[in-house]
């Protein structure tokens, strides 16, 4: 069966917005006078969800949570994209879908409001039936159920629906669900934390990927 669908992961996906997400962490952590993080700190724990992010990061200062998370929500939505971009070629490799007719969401880990306005302040969310958080479905991957509702939300199958992703947690979901999957190695994954996870493909430039849905769609 042709794929009909594709759902895509966003940061480490479609975005690259570490630099971003880090610079409102430090600001955040800068606030409550705690140490400051390198990329390779947040990365480390990216992709889980704003909490499993700062919980690890405060380590004895748990009773800050709440405080950083507030500060961090302001640092982050001053500035959505001002470091962060697509990654090169994903503009172009919408628009080929677009024209293929061919379904497409979103769904991240990070909240629905951001997302939407990150997308849309790079350009992109006009190509998105829908975008999708854990809080519009209560859901965080990698349990597969909130991509089960965004399917039943965008009139897809599973087995014609192709989830992209650049985590374990979008390849778990995926097999939760029963949708093809595309681990990419471009964002912040790479092969050797994918490939025990056999997603149907793995790829590790926009290029190739656009090659691969080229045979798909």
């Amino acid at each position: 069966m042709k794929i009909k669908g594709i759902v895509f992961d966003l940061d480490g996906t479609l975005v690259d917005s570490l630099w971003d997400v880090t610079n409102a962490l430090n600001a955040a952590m800068q606030d409550h006078y705690l140490p400051t993080l390198t990329h390779h700190d947040v990365l480390t724990y990216f992709g889980n969800g704003i909490r499993e992010l700062i919980v690890p990061l405060l380590k004895n200062n748990g009773h800050l949570y709440d405080s950083v998370l507030a500060r961090f929500k302001e640092h982050y939505h001053q500035g959505l994209t001002q470091e962060s971009k697509l990654f090169e070629g994903i503009f172009e490799l919408l628009e080929e879908l677009a024209k293929k007719n061919i379904v497409m969401g979103v769904l991240t880990n990070k909240q629905e409001a951001p997302s939407i306005q990150i997308l849309k302040e790079l350009g992109v969310l006009s190509y998105f039936l829908k975008v999708a958080g854990p809080d519009t479905y209560g859901i965080f991957k990698p349990n597969g159920g909130g991509l089960s509702l965004l399917l039943n939300d965008l009139k897809l199958l599973p087995q014609e629906t192709l989830m992209i992703g650049d985590s374990s947690n979008d390849i778990l979901a995926a097999q939760s669900a029963g949708v093809h999957s595309v681990g990419v190695t471009y964002g912040y994954a790479d092969a050797q934390s994918l490939e025990p996870l056999k997603p149907t493909h793995i790829v590790a430039d926009v290029d190739t990927l656009k090659t691969l849905l080229n045979t798909l769609c």
